[in-house]
C-alpha cells in the first residue's frame, strides 16, 4: 500500500503572547525581590574588605611605631618635617602624587606606613564613592581633634594632628586611629574642628580602626557633634560622621 504524503499535523504549540508576558512579569517580580538582598550582600562584602584594609593599616602603624621610638605618624606632613615637593618614593613617583599634571605630592601618614603595608590597595575602600586623595586613591583619614591651636603647637583636645607615642593612649580600645573619609578638604584627615568629612559607605555607617588593632562598624550621623565646633554647613560632606561614641572617649 503506497505511503501517504499528507503531513501529520503537529500537536506542539508555542507560547501565546499572554503566557510570555506572565513569565516575564514573574521573572521581574523575582528579580525585584532578589536584587535588594544581592546588593546588601555586596555592600556587606565591601564592608568586610574595608575592615581587612584597616587591619593592614593598623599593623603598618604598629610596625612603624616599633621602628620609631613608639611614635605613630600624625595627620599632616608639616608636623613631621615632610616636603610635598618631592616624591616620597622616587622609584615609584606616582605614589601619593596629587595629580598627573603637577609635580606635587601629598605627604602624610600614608607614605610613612606604606613601606610596612606594601600594598596601595589597602589605602582604598571600594565601597567609598569618593575616589580619594592623590593618584593613589587614598580615602581614609586620621582624626585631628575638636579644637586646634595655631601653627604647629599642640593643644588640649587634639587627637592625631601631631605624631604621638602609642604608650600615651589612655584607652587604646577607644582611641580612633583611622576612619573612612569622604571629601578632599586638604590632607588625609577626618574630624578637624567643624570639618567632620567622614564617609558612610557601609549600610549607612562606616568602619573605624582603633589603637589596640580592632575594627568596629558604627552607624552614621549628620550634623553638629555635641561639645565640638559646630559643623561647617557649606557642603553636606562636612557634617557627616559616625556615632560620637566612636571617638568621645579620646578625652576621658
Amino acid at each position: 500500500m503506497p505511503k501517504s504524503n499528507r503531513a501529520v499535523p503537529s500537536t506542539k504549540r508555542g507560547f501565546t503572547l499572554i503566557e510570555l508576558l506572565v513569565v516575564i512579569a514573574i521573572i521581574a517580580i523575582l528579580a525585584g525581590l532578589l536584587l535588594p538582598s544581592l546588593n546588601k550582600a555586596r555592600r556587606r562584602a565591601m564592608g568586610s574588605d574595608c575592615a581587612s584594609n584597616m587591619h593592614q593599616l593598623i599593623y603598618g602603624f604598629l610596625m612603624y611605631a616599633d621602628d620609631n621610638d613608639n611614635f605613630i605618624p600624625g595627620v599632616l606632613s608639616s608636623t613631621m618635617g615632610l616636603s610635598d615637593d618631592a616624591p616620597p618614593f622616587p622609584e615609584n613617583p606616582d605614589l601619593f602624587k596629587k595629580n598627573a599634571k603637577d609635580n606635587v605630592w601629598s605627604s602624610g601618614w600614608p607614605d610613612r606606613i606604606y613601606p610596612y603595608v606594601k600594598n596601595i590597595k589597602s589605602f582604598h575602600c571600594n565601597g567609598n564613592t569618593w575616589k580619594g586623595r592623590t593618584l593613589s586613591k587614598v580615602n581614609y583619614g586620621m582624626p585631628v581633634g575638636r579644637d586646634r591651636a595655631s601653627g604647629t603647637s599642640k593643644w588640649k583636645y587634639e587627637m592625631l594632628y601631631h605624631p604621638r607615642r602609642l604608650r600615651t593612649f589612655k584607652f587604646p580600645s577607644k582611641s580612633m586611629v583611622v576612619a573612612e573619609k569622604n571629601f578632599d578638604g586638604g590632607s588625609y584627615y577626618v574630624l578637624s574642628q567643624g570639618y567632620y568629612i567622614m564617609a558612610l559607605p557601609h549600610n549607612d555607617g562606616a568602619n573605624v580602626v582603633y589603637a589596640d588593632g580592632h575594627v568596629q562598624w558604627w552607624r552614621g550621623w549628620y550634623g553638629d557633634i555635641p561639645g565640638w565646633t559646630k559643623c561647617n554647613t557649606s557642603k553636606i560632606e562636612y557634617g557627616m560622621h559616625v556615632d560620637p561614641e566612636a571617638f568621645y572617649h579620646w578625652y576621658d
